[in-house]
C-alpha cells in the first residue's frame, strides 16, 4: 500500500492563494492508487482518500438513508468493483457523488463491454466482517479513460 502524500488539512489559519499554471504542464489525473486487497484497515475516523480502480459489476438504483438526529434523508447509490485478481469491493457514494454518477448509463454500458472507473477521493470503512468504500462531494471518477490503469484491466 502508498500512503498518501498530498493530505491536506485545513485549518482556522490556513491561507490559500491562487498559483496560476499552463494547463500543458499540469497534468490532467492526480491519484495514487490503491489495489482493492491492498486496501487499510477501517477505522472510525479515515485521515486520508484512497483512489481505486475496478471494473463495474453492478450498480444499484438510488436509495434513501434516514440519518439519525437530522431532518430529512440522503440519497446513497451502491457501486460493484472487482479487480484483475478477483478481489471485489462495494463503493456507497452519497448525497451529491450519487446524484452526479450516472448508474444507469454505466450499467447500460456494462451490458456490451467491460465498464472500467478510477474512483479518487474514497475512505475505507467497515461494514460487518468486510471493508467498502465510500464516496462524498470530494469523490470523482474517470469511466473508461485511456490511461494506463485502465487499459490494464
Amino acid at each position: 500500500m502508498v500512503d498518501a502524500p498530498f493530505m491536506v488539512i485545513f485549518r482556522q489559519a490556513t491561507m490559500v492563494c491562487p498559483f496560476h499554471v499552463s494547463d500543458d504542464i499540469f497534468p490532467k489525473w492526480i491519484y495514487i492508487l490503491t489495489t482493492i486487497d491492498e486496501l487499510p484497515t477501517p477505522n472510525d475516523t479515515p485521515t486520508c482518500l484512497i483512489d481505486v480502480v475496478g471494473v463495474v459489476t453492478g450498480v444499484s438504483p438510488f436509495l434513501s438513508y434516514n440519518i439519525p438526529r437530522v431532518i430529512g434523508s440522503i440519497r446513497k447509490r451502491h457501486v460493484a468493483l472487482s479487480d484483475c485478481s478477483g478481489h471485489d469491493i462495494t463503493l456507497t457514494l452519497w448525497g451529491e457523488a450519487a446524484d452526479r454518477f450516472d448508474g444507469d448509463d454505466v450499467y447500460s454500458q456494462g451490458q456490451m463491454t467491460m465498464v472500467v472507473v478510477v474512483f479518487v477521493g474514497t475512505t475505507v470503512h467497515a461494514y460487518g466482517d468486510s471493508k467498502q468504500l465510500a464516496g462524498g462531494s470530494s469523490c470523482k471518477w474517470y469511466i473508461d479513460e485511456d490511461i494506463p490503469e485502465i487499459n490494464i484491466l
